[in-house]
């Protein structure tokens, strides 16, 4: 394997695809790490532009982090946030006792929890055939429905169905930590845990929400009814958005991310490009750098 100076225009002219073979990419990146380590301000200028537009690329894994911190943010606070309905609701239903008022959780857990692991078992199926993110965008929209099915029911009944098309929408937002994890593979437990940390920012914040918006309609005779109806509005928006990068990893697409990662960060530390390659056991690449020196 010969490196020629020409290595570097063929890179340049192939730019715009930067995923390359391994060795090849490793070879071209060290390659105009040396020139720019030449002395030659003009050949450092460009090849330090060079070595941006190589790192322009955002890796798809960080947004699908970001769509699941959103996802376990409005799940998850919806979901722990569902008790306190249960005081305006039993305002409105005085004749249904206390039991009967706590299968509006009950339910909403049961079918969380089990479309949860229907979502998990065909996920990479739809991922296939339609693309794993309608999964999250139909969670929101169950969602939606559900909120305001139960605002506009007359029955207790009514309410309870609603709770149950809520809970399928909620179980969607569950699987989203088993789709972030599949992107990461050194930092799998470093990027979980930030992603999953949107529950405690939801455990957080719609307790607070929905308690300000009962405490605005309080004037209004079932206030619970306007406040449902804004998390409704609210949970489709925010599952809306963060649906739209959620897919599963091209194979070897996670492999390349984290191989490239390692050769960036190695070459960007090393304060000597000499040296790495007085200390390598890649023979070609060593044969190839005392080539290109002469």
């Amino acid at each position: 394997m010969a490196v020629q100076a020409s290595s570097y225009y063929n890179y340049e002219n192939d730019k715009a695809s930067p995923r390359k073979e391994d060795t090849a990419l490793r070879e071209d990146k060290l390659l105009l790490w040396e020139i720019a380590c030449e002395g030659d301000d003009d050949k450092k200028s460009s090849v330090e532009s060079l070595m941006k537009e190589m790192t322009t690329d955002i890796y798809h894994g960080y947004y699908v982090f970001l769509a699941t911190f959103f996802l376990n943010f409005i799940t998850i606070g919806q979901f722990n946030s569902s008790s306190l309905y249960l005081d305006p609701l039993h305002q409105s239903f005085p004749e249904s006792g206390s039991g009967t008022l706590a299968l509006v959780c009950t339910i909403q857990i049961v079918a969380a929890l089990a479309s949860s692991l229907a979502g998990g078992m065909v996920q990479n199926t739809l991922n296939d055939y339609v693309g794993l993110n309608w999964l999250f965008f139909f969670g929101g929209v169950l969602m939606s429905v559900g909120f305001i099915w139960s605002s506009y029911s007359s029955t207790l009944a009514g309410v309870i169905m609603g709770s149950v098309s809520l809970g399928i929408g909620l179980g969607a937002g569950l699987i989203s930590a088993g789709v972030c994890v599949l992107w990461f593979e050194q930092s799998r437990g470093t990027m979980l845990l930030l992603a999953i940390s949107g529950q405690g920012m939801g455990n957080v914040f719609f307790p607070w929400l929905i308690v300000k918006l009962l405490e605005t309609y309080a004037e209004v005779e079932e206030p619970w009814r306007p406040t449902m109806r804004w998390m409704g509005l609210l949970s489709f928006f925010v599952c809306a958005v963060a649906a739209i990068p959620m897919r599963l990893p091209h194979p070897g697409e996670v492999e390349e991310n984290e191989k490239d990662t390692a050769t960036t960060i190695s070459l960007t530390t090393n304060a000597s490009y000499g040296s790495m390659f007085e200390d390598s056991n890649d023979d070609d690449l060593s044969q190839s750098f005392v080539a290109f020196k002469k």
